[in-house]
């Protein structure tokens, strides 16, 4: 939800670049519903399980699906 957000693939596919009106709604659902958690997209609900890698790993594969480098290309707004 940044303007200039761009994923990589496979990185993309996981955790695409959701419409703020989608998130929105997502969030006033899980409230209504009294949610404890809600991860957007599904996909997040992995990362609790894969932070249990080695660190060294875990570095691999965000260097890999673009995860360290998915900040570079956002644009600064006043």
């Amino acid at each position: 939800m940044f303007t200039g957000v761009k994923g990589r693939w496979p990185f993309s596919l996981l955790f695409p670049v959701l419409e703020p009106a989608y998130v929105a709604d997502r969030i006033v659902h899980a409230v209504a519903r009294r949610q404890q958690q809600l991860c957007i997209p599904r996909a997040g609900y992995a990362v609790g399980i894969v932070r249990l890698l080695p660190v060294g790993m875990l570095d691999f594969l965000a260097d890999l699906l673009g995860i360290n480098s998915s900040m570079e290309t956002f644009e600064q707004t006043r």
